[in-house]
C-alpha cells in the first residue's frame, strides 16, 4: 500500500543510489531498511530484479493522473479494480518462449507478475475512472468528484 504524497523534486538525492562501484552493497542496504519504512511490503528486491513498475501520480483542479511503465506487457496483461478504497493495478510480464540451444550471456530483463495497490483519494470520483495504454505506459485517470468540489469554499479572514 502507498499513500499518495507530494513529489519533492530534491528527493532524487536519496532515492537512487549509484548500482555499481565498491558501495553498491552498503547503499542497497540503506535502500532497503529505508524502504522498510517507507511501504509495509517492499515491492523491490536486493539488485531490482523483481519486477514492480514506476509509476508517477499527478493532480490538476479536475483530476488526478497515474502514469505506470509497463514495457513489454500487453493491455490484455493488465487488471485494474477497486477493493476497500484502493486502486490495485496487477499485470503480468510472460517470458517468451525458450529455444533450443539457445543460450544466455546476460539477463536483466524481469519476468513475472506484479501488484501495486494506492489508496484512493477522498475526492476522487470511483464512477469516474478510466485507463489506456499507449507505448508501453499505462495512464490511470481518476476524476474529482463535484461533490468534493462544492465542499471546498475560501473564507475570508476579517
Amino acid at each position: 500500500m502507498a499513500m499518495l504524497t507530494r513529489y519533492n523534486p530534491r528527493s532524487w538525492l536519496l532515492e537512487e543510489p549509484e548500482r555499481t562501484g565498491p558501495l553498491q552493497l552498503r547503499h542497497e542496504l540503506d535502500r532497503m531498511f529505508r524502504d522498510f519504512f517507507r511501504e509495509p511490503w517492499p515491492t523491490e528486491t536486493f539488485g531490482g530484479t523483481t519486477l514492480s513498475p514506476r509509476l508517477n501520480v499527478a493532480e490538476t483542479d479536475r483530476e488526478y493522473t497515474i502514469e505506470l511503465e509497463l514495457p513489454g506487457i500487453r493491455k490484455e496483461d493488465v487488471d485494474i479494480s477497486l477493493q476497500e478504497g484502493m486502486l490495485v493495478i496487477r499485470g503480468e510480464c510472460k517470458q517468451e518462449k525458450e529455444e533450443e540451444g539457445r543460450r544466455f550471456h546476460r539477463v536483466e530483463r524481469c519476468y513475472g507478475s506484479f501488484s501495486r495497490s494506492l489508496s484512493l483519494p477522498t475526492d476522487a470520483d470511483p464512477e469516474k475512472i478510466q485507463a489506456r495504454m499507449d507505448n508501453g505506459i499505462l495512464y490511470v485517470t481518476l476524476a474529482k468528484s463535484k461533490e468534493a468540489e462544492r465542499k471546498t469554499r475560501k473564507i475570508n479572514v476579517k
